[in-house]
């Protein structure tokens, strides 16, 4: 079928899905054909790596909304190369009615939205870009002096008395596509030139698609949230798990907020939920104001941190070899599912750059590759965060003891024991310090420190004063600077 009118461009990009799509929705009220794209390879952190798991995620999720499109009379047509020269070059190919988008807020992409509004203008393109990332626009959130805010605190009473975006629509009933008979990429094709099918276990741990988003969602609601101020910070305990279709916009924040306002009735619980959303605003506020914090501190001060090189220790903490159960169980879970729980997220990386004194970078690195929730701002605030090298970040002194996270978080040691088998018959009393357990014990539950599983790779007491020590040092270097 062909049409008389120019077809309308939507680029899809961490907005994978139909529904409150404002990007497609405002397509959709030109009343011409829609060619939906996807640009391969401008991911940069993602898919130039071809490794990570987020790639398996991204290629799934591709799939599915492909499948979405052709129930609606469509497909999705992947070009590959850096958007600004496929987007020039589609819109002399096709003279396109308009190009819409949805905005993504990290740094690099906010300067290819505006190298593309520029290029478009030249060409006299109709184009637009809209909300859909976050529940706020973050550089319409300034001080009294119009700076940014350095405290998720003034962050969260600033941006809460802020109108935030409602949901838009429903899914479209009907497509209509164009003909379009230029080069583009196969998905079958994309899978054969990356690392994706090495992560085939993922499949049996999540299903990417904006369907499964939204029975995660009302599964959560209808049956979590009310009690998820209380259960947050229990491993065992699965929460909303929402948060890798969130990353990939299949399903919008929008969306989640305004289901929760309508179908759950305990505003406290509302309320509780939003502001864990809003840390994740938060996490985007920052880091488009501090660019840099990719790579180095937030805080100047902590260039001169004495960072320790310690591959061995390094690899133990990813292979979740550290002797410490709750350390370990994290990281085995990452492992297995592409996923770790939040509290034990803050464990693991306060060990890795607290006992073991490995740069935050690496540990962040590790994660980018090996979550399918990878986010750039999530992860490296996070990171940033718990090594005390960020803004409103956990003091640097504030060192977690790992055994009693474990005791306080997972005092029946069901999360270490599912994720460590060697460790699930040792009694309760011991899951946290099996080091600290009578030899007849652990013989009797077939554990034999020091080949079955770890003695601790550092103990804890002298990892702490080590610690200590290196802020200290730290501080001192940085007065003496001052004083030259």
């Amino acid at each position: 079928m062909t049409y008389s009118t120019n077809p309308t461009v939507v680029w899809f990009r961490r907005d994978l899905r139909l529904s409150d799509n404002r990007a497609l929705t405002e397509a959709v009220t030109k009343h011409a054909p829609i060619l939906p794209i996807y640009i391969w390879g401008y991911e940069g952190d993602l898919t130039a790596s071809n490794k990570t798991r987020s790639v398996w995620w991204l290629l799934k999720s591709l799939r599915n909304l492909d499948h979405d499109l052709k129930l609606v009379g469509s497909k999705l047509v992947i070009l590959k190369g850096n958007p600004l020269g496929v987007i020039s070059k589609l819109a002399y190919q096709i003279s396109p009615r308009a190009i819409y988008w949805n905005k993504v807020y990290e740094p690099n992409r906010i300067s290819l939205d505006r190298k593309i509004s520029l290029r478009l203008d030249n060409l006299n393109i109709e184009h637009s870009s809209f909300e859909g990332h976050l529940l706020w626009n973050p550089e319409e959130i300034r001080n009294v002096d119009g700076g940014h805010y350095q405290t998720f605190t003034a962050f969260w009473n600033k941006a809460n008395k802020l109108p935030m975006f409602g949901a838009s629509s429903q899914k479209p009933n009907v497509l209509p596509m164009p003909l379009f008979d230029h080069d583009s990429i196969s998905i079958d094709e994309l899978e054969r030139n990356t690392t994706a099918s090495r992560n085939k276990n993922l499949v049996n741990y999540w299903s990417p698609s904006e369907d499964s988003a939204n029975q995660l969602l009302g599964n959560f609601i209808s049956t979590k949230l009310e009690v998820y101020e209380k259960t947050r910070n229990i491993p065992h305990i699965s929460n909303s798990k929402l948060s890798p279709y969130i990353h990939f916009g299949q399903v919008s924040p929008f969306t989640i907020l305004s289901r929760t306002i309508s179908e759950l009735e305990n505003i406290d619980a509302q309320n509780q939920f939003l502001k864990q959303l809003a840390w994740r605003d938060f996490a985007h506020y920052v880091l488009i104001h501090n660019p840099g914090a990719i790579n180095n501190p937030i805080k100047p001060q902590f260039q001169r941190f004495p960072w320790v090189n310690d591959p061995k220790g390094f690899s133990s903490w990813k292979l979740g070899e550290t002797g410490y159960p709750i350390v370990d169980a994290g990281l085995r879970e990452l492992s297995e599912t592409g996923f770790m729980h939040n509290r034990v997220r803050m464990v693991a990386a306060s060990f890795l750059t607290k006992h073991l004194l490995i740069h935050w970078n690496k540990g962040a690195r590790h994660f980018e590759d090996m979550l399918v929730d990878a986010d750039l701002a999530n992860n490296i605030m996070g990171w940033q965060w718990v090594a005390g090298t960020g803004t409103d970040s956990m003091p640097y002194f504030r060192i977690f003891n790992p055994t009693l996270q474990g005791k306080r978080f997972d005092p029946h040691g069901k999360y270490v024991k599912r994720w460590i088998p060697e460790l699930s018959k040792i009694p309760q009393v011991w899951v946290h310090q099996p080091w600290q357990s009578p030899e007849r014990t652990l013989s009797m539950v077939g554990i034999k420190l020091g080949k079955t599983y770890p003695f601790p790779i550092i103990d804890h007491d002298m990892a702490r004063v080590r610690a200590l020590d290196a802020y200290k040092v730290t501080q001192l270097t940085n007065k003496v600077s001052q004083l030259i």
